[in-house]
């Protein structure tokens, strides 16, 4: 499966009726606007995180779409719990949005701990889960 398709199937559908276009559905849930929960107003996915796995996912955004997990944890206290809980058998995606949307070309499936990628506005970070973070002089771990 495309990792369009694994967004689409697990996420985006939620929030468009896809048009069998992968990676242009990826773009328009990306940049659409949505109701949010308890109010008239919409909203982009800005300022939060997502992350998507096989059958469901979880969004930091207060987005009214009930099929979709809500989370209140910082991204820090959420990425971590993930990675540590994650079995390493089934893809992830990790999403950091902010004021400008993510492009659809910035959107990367993780399948390894050793190279998670992080999707954000400015492309993808890459990270080793499996490194224990360097010891730095006055920080206690």
């Amino acid at each position: 499966m495309s990792t369009a398709a694994f967004f689409m199937e697990n996420f985006g559908r939620h929030f468009i009726q896809p048009t069998g276009d992968h990676w242009a559905d990826v773009g328009q849930v990306l940049r659409g606007s949505y109701a949010m929960t308890g109010k008239a107003s919409l909203s982009r996915m800005q300022s939060g995180w997502a992350i998507v796995r096989p059958g469901s996912a979880t969004l930091q955004l207060d987005l009214d779409v009930p099929v979709i997990q809500k989370s209140r944890l910082t991204r820090f206290e959420a990425f971590a719990a993930e990675l540590a809980n994650w079995d390493g058998r089934a893809p992830r995606i990790f999403m950091l949005f902010d004021k400008a949307p993510i492009a659809a070309q910035s959107i990367f499936v993780s399948v390894d701990q050793r190279l998670v990628r992080i999707c954000t506005k400015s492309g993808a970070s890459t990270e080793d889960w499996t490194v224990r973070p360097p010891v730095v002089k006055g920080v206690k771990p």
